[in-house]
């Protein structure tokens, strides 16, 4: 299990239960901690689903994790 910790602020689409956008945007916050999902799947069109340890969400592209996240050793 792989944990990631925010160290670049930035935003995503908000998206309701049903993942469809709402129009209005949420920050993901510098500080946060997110565990990689392993099961492989998304709901989104995004590649990597991150849960929050608050039960929120997100889904990025390698990228954004690579320029916005960094590692947390367990």
């Amino acid at each position: 299990m792989k944990k990631y910790r925010c160290i670049k602020e930035f935003s995503v689409p908000e998206c309701d239960g049903d993942c469809f956008e709402t129009g209005k945007y949420v920050w993901i916050e510098v500080g946060k901690i997110y565990e990689l999902s392993e099961r492989g799947s998304t709901y989104l069109s995004a590649n990597i689903h991150l849960d929050c340890e608050d039960g929120s969400w997100l889904e990025i592209d390698a990228e954004t994790l690579k320029e916005c996240f960094k590692e947390v050793k367990v």
